[in-house]
Order: structure tokens, then sequence, then C-alpha cells
């Protein structure tokens, strides 16, 4: 499969910028109502793509670290050493670190996008029952 050849969601204009989600959805006209739940539904999208990016980040770095430490543990092993004291020689090594620090990117940067799309999800659900009780079609 080629991502190039996948339709993947634009970042949308206002993502990044602060929204204040209504407290009180009759004070919405159904104009703004239908503009909001597209907006959240847009940076839903986006966030997904991001979510999905940062997975395959985290697999590739996840691969990279073990195969980086196997390496080096296989250079290192003189039969001599226990695996412990290698194994603790190995995660000091400045590209292992590096390596490792990029992992933790990844996975933190899943675990935001994880939780903004829940925050989305959860306001999409609120807007889309009161444009059920207001009977609106969009």
């Amino acid at each position: 499969m080629n991502v190039k050849d996948l339709s993947l969601p634009a970042k949308p204009d206002s993502f990044g910028e602060d929204y204040k989600f209504p407290e009180d959805m009759t004070r919405l006209s159904n104009e703004q109502l239908s503009g909001l739940m597209s907006r959240l539904a847009a940076y839903k999208g986006y966030v997904l793509f991001l979510l999905a990016l940062e997975e395959v980040n985290r697999r590739r770095c996840e691969n990279a670290l073990r195969i980086a430490k196997s390496e080096i543990f296989i250079s290192k092993d003189d039969g001599k050493r226990t695996q412990k004291s290698i194994n603790e020689e190995i995660a000091n090594l400045p590209e292992v670190k590096d390596i490792a620090e990029k992992l933790e990117w990844h996975e933190t940067s899943i675990i935001l996008y994880t939780h903004l799309k829940d925050i989305y999800q959860g306001h999409i659900e609120v807007l889309s029952r009161d444009i059920s009780r207001r009977g609106i079609r969009l």
C-alpha cells in the first residue's frame, strides 16, 4: 500500500486555535451548531491522522531500538560479562539513548492525540444530540 494513494485529511485552517465549547446549546443558532459540529469533526479526523502517523513512528522506533540493542549486545558479548552488565552499558550508549528518547516522544504524542480524539468525540456527541433534538437536517 502506498500512503500517497490515500485521501488524507489536511490540517484544518483553525486547528491549533483554542475554542470554547458552549455550556448552553440553546444559545447557538442552527448554523452555529452545525458549524461547530463540522469544525470538531475536522479536528477529530486530523487528530486521527496524526495518531496513525505517531503509531507508525513508535513502531519504527521500537524496531530500531530492538535491532540496535541486539547488534550492540552481540558485539559486546565476550562470554566474560553478565547479560545484565552488558544491557546496562548498552542503555547508556548515546545512540541507544537517542532512539529511546524518540520512542518516548512518540508514546507521549500518542497519549495526547488519543485524549484529544476522545475530547472531540465527546463534544461531537453532545452536539449531535442537540442537533437531533432540534430536528436539524445537515
